[in-house]
């Protein structure tokens, strides 16, 4: 598949993905389920609109639409089935929740139908597309900036999830004002720019993991301010620019795992005062350039699985005094399975400020825990500056 390809390191990356903690990730927004006394809807027929299921709640009315779409390798017989089914709901104007999947296709490109004539027909609340094949002709264009015509109101969650990369309209999420949760997986910035979000005013969960972003502009998350998560985990990141995340002042969790980003530059994490959890762990991080003074001391900072070999006190100090000495601190710096040298970089942890639980699982690179260190040594060996 196309997704699993690329350099080395998204290759070894995919392979240990599924041993992140669960306890230190966001809590996955998911769609809504039927009430368990829904109705199958009367019309239309239950046979015409196969292979979807049509549910209604009985006291709202609320449509949820479910299809588990089995295209064949006929793409004409393939869109008159899709464009069928959807001319079917002729009467309906809402759809509450609308989910496709599409395991059994062959070479449909699903993406290419969504549009005014379909999806883009309905108000629609909740929309999931997952595990489909994304369009290959050139002519035919990704996710159509209609493809959510008359939903610009109503949507407030939707999750692409396709089998490989995908490039959609940059105008697709474009007034949107109310969608709160966005999951936009297997995105493509070589071949085309990212969405536009600015004018997602709302959005609070945002996922753009398993893609192929390379670098993350300093412009591209402006104007979220009320955004809460945000997941850009195995997307073949390897530079993040200055300020990218500035000014997102609600985020309290930012997760940007199983990447290549080798230097994190000075202001990357600035004035983010409500992060909890930032996840920068299962990377090739050698540099932190600046220092994490603006960091909380109530923040989690996870860089396990990097390259970092040094501890330097331009760097660390001032986040270090942060959280040891504020009261009830909830804040960690866990660097398990680092390199780390344990030289005279470290002496300013274990002698001046004795410190070295402040940095959890930190190891060095002859096994020894940092917080075995011999202080006595430390002051032999290295002359005070």
């Amino acid at each position: 598949m196309q997704k699993l390809q690329g350099n080395f390191c998204i290759l070894f990356n995919i392979l240990i993905v599924f041993f992140l903690a669960g306890s230190l990730t966001a809590q996955q927004p998911n769609t809504p389920s039927p009430p368990e006394d829904a109705i199958i809807c009367p019309y239309p027929p239950a046979s015409s609109i196969l292979p979807c299921d049509c549910l209604a709640d009985p006291r709202t009315f609320e449509i949820y639409l479910t299809c588990y779409w089995d295209m064949g390798e006929n793409e004409e017989e393939n869109l008159i089935k899709f464009q069928q089914v959807f001319d079917e709901f002729d009467s309906y104007d809402k759809i509450y929740v609308l989910e496709m999947t599409c395991d059994q296709c062959w070479n449909f490109g699903f993406d290419g139908v969504l549009n005014e004539n379909t999806t883009g027909r309905f108000e629609i609340t909740y929309f999931t597309l997952e595990h489909f094949e994304s369009t290959q002709n050139i002519s035919t264009q990704q996710f159509t900036s209609t493809a959510f015509k008359s939903s610009r109101d109503s949507l407030q969650y939707l999750y692409f999830d396709p089998y490989n990369f995908i490039t959609p309209d940059q105008n697709i999420l474009t007034g949107l004002k109310n969608l709160t949760q966005l999951k936009l997986h297997g995105l493509n910035a070589q071949s085309s720019n990212l969405p536009s979000f600015s004018s997602l005013e709302n959005l609070r969960f945002l996922s753009l993991s398993d893609g192929s972003l390379q670098t993350i502009n300093s412009d591209t998350f402006k104007g979220l301010e009320y955004l809460t998560s945000l997941f850009i985990d195995n997307s073949q990141v390897n530079s993040i620019e200055s300020g990218t995340f500035l000014n997102l002042t609600s985020l309290t969790h930012l997760s940007i795992t199983f990447n290549c980003v080798e230097i994190i530059k000075k202001g990357t994490f600035g004035n983010l005062p409500s992060l909890s959890i930032l996840n920068i762990g299962d990377n090739k991080i050698k540099e932190i350039q600046g220092n994490l003074d603006e960091i909380s001391a109530n923040t989690k900072v996870l860089l396990h699985n990097n390259y970092i070999r040094q501890l330097n006190e331009s760097t660390w100090r001032g986040l270090t005094e942060k959280i040891l000495y504020t009261p009830l601190a909830q804040g960690v710096i866990d660097l398990e399975n680092n390199p780390l040298d344990c030289g005279c970089d470290v002496k300013w942890i274990i002698v001046e400020l004795q410190a070295a639980e402040v940095f959890s699982n930190a190891r060095c690179y002859n096994g020894q825990d940092l917080v075995e260190v011999d202080p006595g040594v430390l002051e032999f060996f290295c002359p005070d500056k």
